[in-house]
């Protein structure tokens, strides 16, 4: 699964337990990690804290729904059309049919 079809991003909880000096080091390879396996983004997060949780989540969301709608445009686009063309035969067809009311 490469978030293509279904978008799937990459949460790291127990931000809080993180020294600070480590936080950059740490958030450069959280980062390299999240773009080298296709997730759509990534946060940090600390549930205990209540950090990012609802962001990640709100991200997901409006992410969801923006590649739908991208879809639905897509397929609008792409509809094909029918042409309906005069067939000379049929009208012959019926006048010779004695069936025909």
């Amino acid at each position: 699964m490469d978030g293509t079809d279904l978008p799937i991003i990459l949460v790291g909880n127990k931000l809080d337990l993180i020294k600070e000096e480590d936080l950059f080091n740490e958030e450069e390879e959280f980062k390299s990690f999240a773009e080298k396996n296709n997730f759509v983004s990534c946060f940090r997060s600390s549930a205990k804290q209540n950090i990012n949780i609802t962001e990640a989540m709100e991200f997901l969301v409006k992410f969801a729904i923006n590649k739908m709608e991208n879809v639905n445009k897509d397929k609008i686009k792409k509809k094909e059309s029918i042409i309906l063309e005069k067939h000379t035969n049929l009208n012959a067809n019926l006048k010779n049919n004695s069936n025909c009311c």
